[in-house]
């Protein structure tokens, strides 16, 4: 589960050079990887729609043995237009992770 603060198309935008303007919506996006591979993922545009959304997984399976791994988020947004006045950016106020497992 991400809790995430949304900022409205009117603060996020793409910029095009080739036309000039602004286009928005401008988008976001949360990355999970276990070990380097992703493993979850959300996305959503700029629409000031904040609150807490779930995560989409893959299945992991155990590998058979007591086994460390290394998990990391990856945040991004194309919130870029140099022209907005009260440019903002897409904010994760929290990710949750519930990790089961059945025998």
């Amino acid at each position: 589960m991400v809790d995430i603060t949304v900022p409205s198309f009117v603060d996020c935008a793409l910029y095009s050079q080739v036309i000039g303007q602004n286009i928005p919506p401008g988008s976001g996006s949360i990355g999970v990887y276990v070990d380097g591979n992703l493993v979850g993922s959300y996305a959503t545009d700029s629409d000031g729609v904040n609150g807490k959304y779930p995560i989409t997984f893959s299945e992991l399976f155990e590998p058979g043995s007591s086994t460390s791994h290394t998990v990391t988020a990856q945040i991004q947004d194309n919130c870029e237009a140099p022209t907005l006045q009260d440019l903002q950016h897409f904010t994760i106020n929290s990710l949750a992770i519930d990790v089961v497992g059945v025998h």
